[in-house]
C-alpha cells in the first residue's frame, strides 16, 4: 500500500488536488499545461475522505486548506486565485524551475502566530477587513459564555460590562487582534484558524452588541432580555457562522 505522501506527490512539476466536484482539474491545467508546457497530476479528494483533509490541514500548520490545493515542485501555492496571482506577477517560471522539496511541513509557509491577521488591514491592526472563520466561532463561543455569566450575576457585573464594551469597540475598529477576548479566541484556534472571510457582517453584529451594552450601562435599559438575545445569537454564530 502506498503512503499518503506517495498518493499525493509524483515526480511531476505540478500537483492539483481538487475536492470531489466542487472544482475541476482544468483550473490548473489550462494555465499550466498549455501556456507553460507542464504536466499536471491530479489527486481528487472525496468529500468523505476525512483522513486526507485532516492530513493536509495538519501539514498546513494553521493556514487555510482550500481546494484546488495546488503544489508546485513540493511548494504549496494555494488555490486557483493564488495561482492566477502567481502567473500575473511573473513568479511562475521561477517556481517551475525551483529545486524540488519533499512534500511535508516544509512545503508550507511558517505557522501562523496568535497575532497574525489576514490582509487587508490599515496601519497594522487597524480596520481589519478579513477575519478567520474559526476565530469568529471561538469569539462567539466566548460571548455565549460571557452573556450567560452576566445573566447569572445579580450584581457586581458593571465593571465587566466596561471590559466587554472596550473589547467590542476594539473588534469593530480593528479586529480580534488586539481585543483581549479576540486574542484569547485566536490563541484557542492558532493551529486551525480556518479560511479568511469578510469581517464586515460580524463587525455589524458586534457594533449592535456594543450599542446594547452602552444602553445597559448608561441608560438603565433592562439587561436580562439583552443578555438572553445575545447569548442565543452568539451560540448560533459559534455553531453555524452564518
Amino acid at each position: 500500500m502506498r503512503s499518503l505522501d506517495e498518493e499525493i506527490i509524483t515526480d511531476s512539476s505540478v500537483q492539483d488536488i481538487p475536492r470531489d466536484r466542487c472544482c475541476t482539474p482544468s483550473t490548473a491545467q489550462e494555465p499550466l499545461a498549455g501556456a507553460h508546457n507542464c504536466r499536471v497530476v491530479y489527486h481528487v479528494v472525496q468529500r468523505t475522505d476525512v483522513r486526507m483533509h485532516a492530513t493536509l490541514q495538519a501539514l498546513a500548520r494553521g493556514h487555510p486548506v482550500s481546494y484546488p490545493h495546488i503544489i508546485i515542485r513540493g511548494h504549496y501555492v494555494g488555490g486557483n486565485q493564488e495561482l492566477q496571482e502567481v502567473i500575473k506577477s511573473g513568479e511562475l517560471p521561477a517556481l517551475l524551475t525551483a529545486a524540488p522539496v519533499p512534500f511535508g511541513v516544509d512545503s508550507y509557509p511558517p505557522s501562523l502566530s496568535v497575532f497574525h491577521v489576514p490582509p487587508p488591514a490599515l496601519c497594522g491592526y487597524f480596520l481589519q477587513m478579513q477575519i478567520y472563520a474559526n476565530v469568529v466561532r471561538c469569539y462567539s463561543l466566548l460571548h455565549t459564555i460571557i452573556f450567560a455569566a452576566l445573566l447569572a450575576a445579580d450584581a457586581g457585573s458593571t465593571w465587566f460590562l466596561y471590559v466587554l464594551l472596550v473589547d467590542l469597540v476594539l473588534v469593530v475598529l480593528a479586529g480580534p487582534i488586539p481585543a483581549p477576548f479576540g486574542v484569547l479566541a485566536s490563541a484557542m484556534v492558532t493551529s486551525c484558524k480556518g479560511a479568511a472571510v469578510t469581517a464586515i457582517p460580524y463587525k455589524v453584529v458586534f457594533t449592535i452588541y456594543a450599542i446594547a451594552v452602552l444602553l445597559v450601562l448608561f441608560f438603565d435599559r433592562a439587561a436580562t432580555g439583552t443578555y438572553v438575545t445575545f447569548a442565543i445569537n452568539s451560540s448560533m454564530l459559534a455553531v453555524f457562522r452564518f
